[in-house]
Protein backbone atom coordinates (compact mmCIF):
# COMPACT_ATOMS: atom_id res chain seq x y z
CA UNK A 1 0.00 0.00 0.00
CA UNK A 2 1.54 3.30 -1.13
CA UNK A 3 0.24 6.59 0.23
CA UNK A 4 0.51 9.98 -1.48
CA UNK A 5 1.94 12.35 1.15
CA UNK A 6 2.23 16.10 0.61
CA UNK A 7 5.30 17.73 2.23
CA UNK A 8 6.08 21.37 1.53
CA UNK A 9 3.87 21.42 -1.54
CA UNK A 10 5.60 18.35 -2.98
CA UNK A 11 3.74 15.03 -3.32
CA UNK A 12 5.78 12.02 -2.23
CA UNK A 13 5.01 8.30 -2.10
CA UNK A 14 5.37 6.42 1.18
CA UNK A 15 5.01 2.68 1.72
CA UNK A 16 2.56 1.92 4.53
CA UNK A 17 4.49 -0.52 6.73
CA UNK A 18 2.73 -1.60 9.93
CA UNK A 19 5.72 -3.88 10.65
CA UNK A 20 7.85 -0.77 11.30
CA UNK A 21 7.44 1.00 14.62
CA UNK A 22 8.26 4.40 13.11
CA UNK A 23 8.67 5.99 9.73
CA UNK A 24 11.73 6.19 7.55
CA UNK A 25 12.91 8.22 4.59
CA UNK A 26 15.45 7.05 2.04
CA UNK A 27 18.72 8.96 2.08
CA UNK A 28 18.49 9.75 -1.65
CA UNK A 29 15.00 11.24 -1.30
CA UNK A 30 14.48 15.04 -1.27
CA UNK A 31 12.48 14.74 1.96
CA UNK A 32 15.51 13.33 3.83
CA UNK A 33 16.70 16.88 4.54
CA UNK A 34 14.43 17.39 7.55
CA UNK A 35 15.61 18.77 10.89
CA UNK A 36 18.08 16.31 12.47
CA UNK A 37 17.23 15.56 16.10
CA UNK A 38 19.64 12.73 16.94
CA UNK A 39 20.50 9.09 16.26
CA UNK A 40 18.84 5.80 17.17
CA UNK A 41 19.74 2.11 17.09
CA UNK A 42 17.33 0.64 14.55
CA UNK A 43 16.36 -2.99 13.98
CA UNK A 44 15.06 -4.29 10.67
CA UNK A 45 12.79 -7.28 9.98
CA UNK A 46 15.77 -9.59 9.50
CA UNK A 47 17.31 -8.81 12.87
CA UNK A 48 20.09 -6.57 11.52
CA UNK A 49 20.85 -3.41 13.49
CA UNK A 50 22.39 -0.08 12.60
CA UNK A 51 22.61 3.43 14.02
CA UNK A 52 20.60 5.85 11.92
CA UNK A 53 19.98 9.58 11.93
CA UNK A 54 16.53 10.63 13.10
CA UNK A 55 14.92 13.68 11.54
CA UNK A 56 11.73 15.60 12.15
CA UNK A 57 9.84 15.97 8.89
CA UNK A 58 8.04 19.18 7.95
CA UNK A 59 4.26 19.22 8.20
CA UNK A 60 2.76 16.28 6.29
CA UNK A 61 -0.65 16.10 4.64
CA UNK A 62 -2.25 12.68 4.07
CA UNK A 63 -5.66 13.29 2.54
CA UNK A 64 -7.41 15.57 5.03
CA UNK A 65 -5.13 14.53 7.90
CA UNK A 66 -2.36 16.96 8.90
CA UNK A 67 0.58 15.51 10.82
CA UNK A 68 3.21 17.68 12.49
CA UNK A 69 6.41 16.63 14.20
CA UNK A 70 6.61 13.22 12.51
CA UNK A 71 9.95 11.57 13.31
CA UNK A 72 11.66 9.28 10.80
CA UNK A 73 14.88 7.30 10.40
CA UNK A 74 17.14 8.15 7.47
CA UNK A 75 17.84 4.80 5.81
CA UNK A 76 19.47 3.45 2.65
CA UNK A 77 17.17 2.47 -0.18
CA UNK A 78 16.81 -1.32 -0.57
CA UNK A 79 17.57 -2.61 -4.05
CA UNK A 80 14.01 -3.91 -4.44
CA UNK A 81 12.35 -0.55 -3.58
CA UNK A 82 12.14 1.88 -6.47
CA UNK A 83 8.65 3.31 -5.96
CA UNK A 84 8.79 5.25 -2.70
CA UNK A 85 10.50 8.13 -0.93
CA UNK A 86 10.17 6.38 2.43
CA UNK A 87 7.87 4.46 4.74
CA UNK A 88 5.08 5.32 7.15
CA UNK A 89 5.21 3.09 10.24
CA UNK A 90 2.63 1.86 12.73
CA UNK A 91 3.07 5.09 14.69
CA UNK A 92 0.65 6.64 12.18
CA UNK A 93 -2.12 4.52 13.69
CA UNK A 94 -1.05 5.35 17.23
CA UNK A 95 -1.58 9.03 16.35
CA UNK A 96 -5.18 8.36 15.24
CA UNK A 97 -8.03 6.46 16.87
CA UNK A 98 -9.13 4.15 14.06
CA UNK A 99 -8.21 3.10 10.55
CA UNK A 100 -9.70 1.14 7.67
CA UNK A 101 -7.98 -0.07 4.51
CA UNK A 102 -10.59 -0.53 1.78
CA UNK A 103 -8.81 -2.62 -0.85
CA UNK A 104 -11.80 -2.62 -3.21
CA UNK A 105 -11.99 1.16 -3.35
CA UNK A 106 -8.26 1.75 -2.95
CA UNK A 107 -8.81 3.94 0.12
CA UNK A 108 -7.19 4.37 3.51
CA UNK A 109 -9.65 5.86 5.99
CA UNK A 110 -8.18 7.50 9.11
CA UNK A 111 -10.38 8.95 11.83
CA UNK A 112 -10.10 10.30 15.36
CA UNK A 113 -13.50 8.77 16.22
CA UNK A 114 -13.10 5.55 18.22
CA UNK A 115 -16.46 4.10 17.17
CA UNK A 116 -16.44 5.16 13.53
CA UNK A 117 -16.33 1.57 12.20
CA UNK A 118 -18.24 -0.12 15.04
CA UNK A 119 -21.30 -1.00 12.92
CA UNK A 120 -19.38 -2.52 10.05
CA UNK A 121 -19.34 -6.27 9.56
CA UNK A 122 -16.14 -8.16 10.17
CA UNK A 123 -14.11 -10.21 12.61
CA UNK A 124 -12.42 -8.78 15.66
CA UNK A 125 -8.78 -9.81 15.98
CA UNK A 126 -7.19 -8.71 19.26
CA UNK A 127 -3.53 -7.73 19.05
CA UNK A 128 -0.74 -6.67 21.35
CA UNK A 129 2.23 -4.41 20.72
CA UNK A 130 5.70 -5.94 20.71
CA UNK A 131 8.47 -3.38 20.14
CA UNK A 132 5.67 -0.95 19.17
CA UNK A 133 4.32 -3.06 16.29
CA UNK A 134 1.13 -5.22 16.30
CA UNK A 135 1.16 -8.97 16.85
CA UNK A 136 -1.95 -11.17 16.63
CA UNK A 137 -2.42 -14.76 17.77
CA UNK A 138 -3.49 -17.11 14.98
CA UNK A 139 -3.86 -20.80 14.26
CA UNK A 140 -2.29 -21.62 10.87
CA UNK A 141 -3.29 -25.28 11.18
CA UNK A 142 -5.08 -27.61 13.54
CA UNK A 143 -4.14 -27.52 17.23
CA UNK A 144 -1.27 -25.07 16.79
CA UNK A 145 -1.20 -21.36 17.58
CA UNK A 146 1.48 -18.72 17.34
CA UNK A 147 1.96 -14.98 17.47
CA UNK A 148 2.42 -13.28 14.09
CA UNK A 149 3.33 -9.69 13.22
CA UNK A 150 0.71 -7.80 11.20
CA UNK A 151 2.91 -6.32 8.49
CA UNK A 152 1.46 -4.46 5.51
CA UNK A 153 5.00 -4.00 4.20
CA UNK A 154 5.44 -7.75 3.61
CA UNK A 155 4.42 -9.28 0.26
CA UNK A 156 3.23 -12.60 1.71
CA UNK A 157 -0.03 -13.20 3.54
CA UNK A 158 1.67 -15.38 6.13
CA UNK A 159 5.22 -16.59 6.75
CA UNK A 160 5.99 -19.02 9.56
CA UNK A 161 9.42 -18.86 11.18
CA UNK A 162 11.72 -21.88 11.00
CA UNK A 163 11.59 -22.19 14.79
CA UNK A 164 7.78 -22.28 14.81
CA UNK A 165 7.73 -24.69 11.87
CA UNK A 166 10.08 -27.07 13.69
CA UNK A 167 7.95 -26.82 16.85
CA UNK A 168 4.80 -27.64 14.90
CA UNK A 169 6.52 -30.51 13.10
CA UNK A 170 7.68 -32.04 16.37
CA UNK A 171 4.10 -32.01 17.62
CA UNK A 172 2.28 -33.10 14.44
CA UNK A 173 4.84 -34.55 12.03
CA UNK A 174 2.39 -36.48 9.82
CA UNK A 175 0.02 -33.55 9.37
CA UNK A 176 2.84 -31.11 8.58
CA UNK A 177 4.41 -33.46 6.04
CA UNK A 178 1.13 -33.61 4.07
CA UNK A 179 1.12 -29.81 3.73
CA UNK A 180 4.66 -29.45 2.34
CA UNK A 181 4.76 -28.65 -1.37
CA UNK A 182 8.52 -28.29 -1.69
CA UNK A 183 11.83 -27.39 -0.08
CA UNK A 184 14.66 -25.20 -1.32
CA UNK A 185 17.49 -22.98 -0.11
CA UNK A 186 17.42 -19.19 -0.28
CA UNK A 187 16.19 -16.01 1.41
CA UNK A 188 12.84 -14.27 1.10
CA UNK A 189 13.34 -10.80 2.52
CA UNK A 190 15.56 -7.82 1.88
CA UNK A 191 15.16 -5.33 4.71
CA UNK A 192 16.66 -1.92 5.44
CA UNK A 193 20.10 -3.16 6.52
CA UNK A 194 20.49 -6.29 4.41
CA UNK A 195 19.00 -9.57 3.22
CA UNK A 196 18.20 -12.38 5.58
CA UNK A 197 20.72 -15.22 5.75
CA UNK A 198 20.33 -18.11 3.33
CA UNK A 199 18.35 -20.92 4.91
CA UNK A 200 15.93 -23.70 4.08
CA UNK A 201 12.63 -22.45 2.68
CA UNK A 202 9.63 -24.73 2.94
CA UNK A 203 6.57 -24.01 0.77
CA UNK A 204 3.37 -24.92 2.62
CA UNK A 205 -0.19 -25.41 1.44
CA UNK A 206 -2.07 -24.58 4.62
Amino acid sequence: VYLPVSIGGQTCRFLLDTGASMGGVYADSPVSQGRRIGTIKSHDANGHTSFTDVICLPTMQIGQLTITGYKANVISRPENEKNADGIIGFDLFRKTAACKIDTRQGLLVLTSSKNHFSREKGYEVPFCLVHHVPYATLSPFSHYTESARFDTGAPHLYTISKQSFDNATSQQANMMERQIEGRTKGSLRVSHFGAEATHEIVALRL
